[in-house]
Order: structure tokens, then C-alpha cells, then sequence
């Protein structure tokens, strides 16, 4: 919480998310389904929304980061690669709140 998003998400998929997040700081609810490589949790299918969190007067004071593994999208694209049926295990990972500052 409160932590540079850059600082957090590490370069490369900061300067990916980037263009949400200008988005996002314009007052957009942005939402998007995305491949990412996390540290420490490998290969991830995220489902994202930023959200803007607003101050009394409407001005953009930072971004309510929502995320959670995409499962439907990693079970397609696991049939895609073997159409015989396999078992895996998706570590669990419940919806997160952060705040960023961008």
C-alpha cells in the first residue's frame, strides 16, 4: 500500500501497464485480461481493474489496483495446447486491493 507502482510491478510490466494506468489517472475504469510473469509465482492469467479513487471534488487522487487469476483463460489455453484432459493446481490467489502511486 502506497508503494511506486513502477517499485512494485518491477520495469517491464510496468512500462505494459503504463497505458491502463495513464487511463486509469484520466478517470477511467480500465479492465483487462493479461498474461504476466510474477516473481517467485511464474506464468499468471490475470483478469485487472483499475479503478479511479477520487477526492470530494472529482479529481483523480490514485487507482484501486483489483486482480485475480483468470482461470477460464488458463483452462482454454491449456486445452488448446493438449486436448486430452490433465489436472493442475492454480495456487490460491483471492482478489487484491493496493494502492499505487504512478
Amino acid at each position: 500500500m502506497g508503494e511506486k507502482a513502477e517499485d512494485l510491478l518491477g520495469a517491464e510490466i510496468f512500462k505494459t501497464l503504463k497505458p491502463y494506468l495513464d487511463r486509469c489517472l484520466a478517470g477511467e475504469t480500465v479492465s483487462f485480461q493479461k498474461e504476466f510473469t510474477l516473481k517467485g509465482c511464474g506464468k499468471r492469467f490475470m483478469d485487472v481493474i483499475y479503478t479511479p479513487f477520487k477526492d470530494k471534488q472529482d479529481l483523480v487522487k490514485g487507482i484501486l489496483v483489483t486482480s485475480e487469476t483468470s482461470l477460464n483463460v488458463k483452462i482454454s489455453r491449456r486445452k488448446e495446447q493438449n486436448s486430452r484432459p490433465r489436472q493442475f493446481t492454480i495456487a490460491a490467489w483471492p482478489p487484491l486491493g493496493n494502492w499505487l502511486q504512478v
